[in-house]
């Protein structure tokens, strides 16, 4: 049978990476790594400060609290930060990417990047 991605719900920090396969990752209260694969990836990073990156495939990403750094890949992606001072980037596909609580920097790329901000401080 062939793989058919994977979730992942930790309880601890991790180094997780998705799989060819379109994958559901959670991060931990601790600061964690995310990573997916070469699927359509949904991550959301935990409430520690989180590493989250998008790689091949439409993924949606997702910060916590925590002060996250956020990139997306070669796809059409979304990309929201949480309740921390954020980092957000785009890549080479169509990129929506929000700005939410927090002084966020969001910076799209070689793409047509839809940029949103919120009531804070942040840089575009």
């Amino acid at each position: 049978m062939p793989d058919e991605g994977k979730s992942s719900n930790a309880t601890t920090r991790i180094e997780e990476t998705g799989t060819s396969d379109d994958d559901n990752i959670t991060g931990a209260a601790e600061n964690d790594i995310l990573s997916g694969g070469a699927g359509s990836d949904t991550i959301k990073g935990g409430q520690g400060n989180d590493d989250i990156e998008g790689n091949f495939g439409a993924d949606v990403l997702e910060g916590n609290a925590g002060d996250d750094i956020i990139a997306g890949g070669s796809e059409n992606d979304t990309i929201k930060g949480g309740l921390g001072n954020d980092q957000l980037q785009g890549d080479a596909g169509d990129e929506e990417l929000e700005g939410n609580s927090g002084n966020d920097v969001i910076r799209g790329s070689t793409g047509n990047d839809v940029l949103e901000r919120n009531d804070d401080n942040d840089w575009l």
